[in-house]
């Protein structure tokens, strides 16, 4: 028995919308955990690239880059995304 691997199927999963709203929620999670008035500068931000759905947090203030370099705020925060 062999395997074949439909390529444009996985390709059309990992761009779907669920994908995408599952990893933007995820981001989402972890920017809660970090910021959760919104207050501080922390943004999540998510998107459709070319090969797959993508999310990230990132430190958009002065103050959020500093304390991300100081004290690893978004390592730490990683462990928030799990369900």
């Amino acid at each position: 028995m062999t395997f074949k691997m439909n390529r444009k199927a996985i390709l059309q999963i990992m761009k779907s919308d669920s994908i995408y709203l599952d990893l933007f929620n995820r981001a989402e999670a972890i920017r809660e955990t970090i910021d959760p008035d919104g207050a501080r500068g922390y943004v999540a931000v998510a998107s459709i690239a070319k090969a797959r759905a993508r999310a990230a947090v990132i430190a958009a203030s002065p103050y959020s880059k500093r304390s991300n370099a100081k004290h690893n705020t978004l390592v730490r925060a990683l462990g928030s995304a799990h369900d």
